[in-house]
């Protein structure tokens, strides 16, 4: 989660508020295109050419409320039932359950340190119909890792040759700390088959539920008719107000100002885990982001960790959502942005604790007791 005691809140209501005293602010509350504010949609044109290298006009883009929404939009558009989708094997969970839920047969694919295994997703287009492929390329949730260059292209080359469309979730592309992004895999799409999105949730507040579709007009056309039913029109005085925001250069600058804060927590709290947590936690340490995957080193149950540190007001994830078939919960996401440097402290400090009591002493064997 963001931080949102950084994000710009006064500068967002003195910016709402002065666009509801104008007369353009009934012009905004009459039924509005499906595609919603024209403004919003030619300033993120503009914004996502210099940012992201997108070649997109208003026409290419379609607002929506956020993430989620713009995976359903796209899964009912687009999957039949038993269409075949290539996932990655530890995803997403919100993002299977939408797919699913749309009537896709969901394949997982491996990964490594350099993202899915394309080898592998190319040996299934051989095999089988394939009709797209979701893809987080920066930090991809729950592993944090960011896809080589050579695979995007790849992945590219693969969907022109067996006919798929490439869903790419680019959430955390505003996040990275040690080097600058790999442009999206939409910026050299040529074809028209990757469906892009982001949203505006993860910069400013998870309350600000305003994101983004780019994609061929010929898709954007069909992704309203589906949005029509359902969310027309939007919130166009937000929308309105998120176009200034853009246009007057705030966004950028908090996105500066955030990225140095979350930087120096990152570091803070990857030092703490590798100084403090090393007999507990193996994890690499993220390029950026805004958590930590990390696979536990100890047999203990992270179910009991988490409802010990729920008892001192501390949230962690049980682990299960993360979990393979028939696999015992061993890996965590922890996250470290929405936290400044005393709560980090804090935080771990208590994981630390709940830790150190869950796990039982060495049995006569040599080895941890499973709990």
């Amino acid at each position: 989660m963001p931080n949102e005691r950084l994000a710009p809140v006064d500068e967002l209501a003195a910016t709402y508020r002065g666009i509801i005293k104008t007369r353009a602010y009934r012009s905004l509350l009459g039924i509005s295109d499906v595609q919603d504010d024209l403004k919003l949609r030619e300033v993120l044109a503009r914004y996502l050419g210099e940012t992201r290298g997108l070649n997109c006009d208003p026409e290419n883009i379609l607002i929506t409320r956020g993430g989620q929404m713009s995976m359903f939009l796209i899964a009912s558009m687009l999957l039949n039932k038993g269409d075949n989708l290539i996932v990655g094997k530890r995803n997403f969970y919100l993002a299977n359950q939408v797919f699913e839920y749309n009537g896709a047969n969901l394949i997982e694919v491996s990964s490594d340190n350099e993202g899915i295994d394309l080898l592998a997703v190319e040996k299934i287009c051989q095999s089988m119909p394939i009709k797209g492929i979701f893809i987080t390329p920066h930090h991809h949730h729950p592993t944090t890792v960011t896809l080589a260059l050579e695979r995007r292209l790849h992945l590219l080359e693969l969907s022109r040759k067996y006919n798929f469309a490439v869903i790419e979730d680019d959430y955390d592309y505003d996040f990275h700390y040690d080097c600058g992004p790999i442009l999206p895999i939409a910026s050299s799409d040529c074809l028209g088959n990757v469906i892009y999105f982001g949203s505006f949730s993860k910069i400013l507040s998870s309350l600000i539920r305003i994101g983004y579709l780019v994609a061929p007009k010929e898709i954007i056309l069909e992704l309203k008719k589906v949005k029509r039913l359902f969310d027309y029109p939007g919130d166009s005085v937000m929308e309105r107000t998120l176009a200034e925001l853009i246009r007057d250069g705030i966004i950028q600058r908090y996105l500066k100002k955030a990225l140095k804060a979350y930087k120096a927590r990152r570091d803070l709290f990857c030092h703490i885990l590798e100084t403090k947590f090393e007999d507990l936690f193996r994890f690499q340490k993220p390029s950026g982001g805004m958590a930590i995957w990390a696979e536990v080193l100890k047999p203990y149950s992270l179910d009991k960790i988490a409802d010990a540190a729920l008892a001192k007001k501390l949230y962690i994830a049980h682990g299960e959502k993360y979990a393979l078939k028939n696999e015992k919960p061993h890996h965590i996401r922890l996250g470290f942005a929405g936290l400044n440097e005393d709560e980090i402290r804090s935080a771990l400090r208590i994981l630390r604790d709940v830790s150190s009591e869950t796990i039982s002493p060495k049995n006569e064997k040599g080895v941890f007791s499973k709990l």
